[in-house]
């Protein structure tokens, strides 16, 4: 990106059409929007969702005293990992798929299920 630049052994690159977002480690709230240059009137928008303040377990263990959900609730968190999951299924068949979400199937690709469904032996199902 930068010749000669350092860059953190973790992080992300978010690479569009007019720009990239590079996230210097975990936390989305140090980012830059690169070429720099080209973005300097970028101003962020409001901030509207609460931030976790990065203590997951007091989190999880006020949302089960009656507090509000923790940030990675599984409403929020099982979605998200189907959606990754799924890039992983499609990397592995080596085509685009289309997740019929009700079915827990892709479309018109059975090749596909194995990576999806476990069949058990006999006497080990769930």
């Amino acid at each position: 990106m930068i010749s000669g630049a350092q860059y953190p052994k973790n992080g992300s690159l978010i690479v569009g059409e007019k720009g990239t977002i590079f996230l210097k480690d975990w936390n989305a709230d140090r980012f830059q929007i690169l070429p720099a240059e080209k973005f300097t009137d970028y101003k962020q928008p409001p901030q509207t969702i609460r931030r976790s303040g990065g203590q997951h377990y007091k989190e999880w263990i006020d949302a089960c005293k009656g507090g509000p959900p923790a940030m990675s609730n599984f409403d929020y968190a099982s979605v998200l990992t189907e959606a990754v999951i799924l890039g992983n299924v499609a990397l592995r068949v080596g085509k685009k798929i289309e997740w019929d979400a009700r079915d827990m199937r892709v479309k018109g690709m059975p090749e596909a299920d194995r990576y999806i469904h476990t069949e058990y032996r006999k006497g080990w199902s769930l």
